[in-house]
């Protein structure tokens, strides 16, 4: 218990605010020091709360407390349902010193963050999660060359990654990219998925498949659900992502109640209509200023309604 007092104090930071801080010593109590029975923790962050910062220290914190554990543990798991989210978790935790890898096609990865991606151009013996380019100039599905490697060639080059992986505190990939053959060998007893409402229930369900028993949820049911382009599916309740359907069986989530994002006159809308008015404002309005080189009606209130009738 004193190395655990220790460990929160080493992540706790002095620019939180009451609430974030609140929320984290809660999922600490509630999910981390809990060893025994696997649980499950629900983040409901409003917009511009600050939920990236909170995330990056939950993972911050596991990465911690596996340094303790025999073998230092397994990597920790963290996903989310687009590519652009995905990297915001990989630059998060690398600002915050992690060793961290990314999974995933390096066409999609913003260029500064591509020395964190394991099938980046250039690198030795590198391949693509998708496909590779065999020795005879063909290429094959990289889901068999993973199961099983046909040279000594790929044989190499799927120790070599391996091996990197395994020696990462932190992989992040997409929730669909979780289930990657190459994540077969490995456990996650610990994975978070961030922007949870914006995924599919079928795609958060992939992480939860490699051993998790720790889960955190990070997300706002209150925002846009899940994009479900078949109409069947979506009649079947496909569109409910995992999020909402725990939060609708009771399961409480923990509310970031402090925005940082919009200038209080904007705010107070959402906050009456989808938060019960309980949305606090941490930015003033001198501090959103309206934008220049536009006529707005009222210069201290930033909102105007334009026609775009021809």
């Amino acid at each position: 218990m004193k190395i655990v007092a220790l460990l929160v104090h080493s992540c706790v930071t002095r620019d939180w605010n009451s609430c974030q801080l609140f929320d984290f010593r809660s999922i600490f109590f509630l999910v981390f020091i809990s060893y025994l029975p696997p649980c499950e923790n629900h983040v409901f962050y409003v917009s511009g709360t600050g939920k990236t910062m909170v995330a990056i220290r939950i993972l911050q914190y596991w990465a911690t407390l596996a340094s303790y554990e025999e073998g230092e543990g397994s990597p920790i798991l963290a996903t989310s349902d687009s590519n652009i989210a995905v990297d915001n978790l990989v630059e998060g935790c690398a600002n915050a010193g992690l060793r961290v890898i990314g999974l995933g096609r390096p066409e999609a990865v913003r260029p500064e963050l591509l020395r964190f991606c394991i099938d980046r151009p250039g690198a030795s013996s590198s391949y693509n999660l998708s496909t590779m380019d065999t020795q005879d100039g063909t290429t094959q599905q990289a889901d068999n060359y993973y199961g099983s490697p046909s040279s000594s060639l790929s044989a190499s080059s799927y120790k070599e990654k391996m091996k990197k992986m395994k020696a990462a505190q932190v992989i992040c990939c997409t929730c669909i990219g979780s289930g990657a053959d190459i994540l077969d060998s490995m456990s996650f007893e610990r994975v978070l998925v961030d922007e949870a409402t914006q995924a599919t229930e079928s795609a958060v369900l992939v992480p939860l498949t490699r051993g998790c028993r720790h889960l955190v949820l990070v997300g706002d049911h209150c925002q846009l659900p899940p994009t479900v382009l078949s109409t069947r599916a979506e009649e079947e309740g496909l569109g409910v992502p995992l999020f909402s359907r725990m939060v609708a069986c009771g399961v409480p989530p923990f509310m970031l109640d402090t925005q940082y994002r919009m200038h209080p006159g904007i705010a107070m809308f959402p906050s009456d209509l989808f938060y019960g008015g309980k949305l606090l404002n941490g930015v003033s309005a001198p501090e959103r200023r309206p934008l220049a080189g536009f006529p707005w009606p009222r210069m201290e209130f930033p909102e105007a309604r334009v026609s775009i009738a021809s």
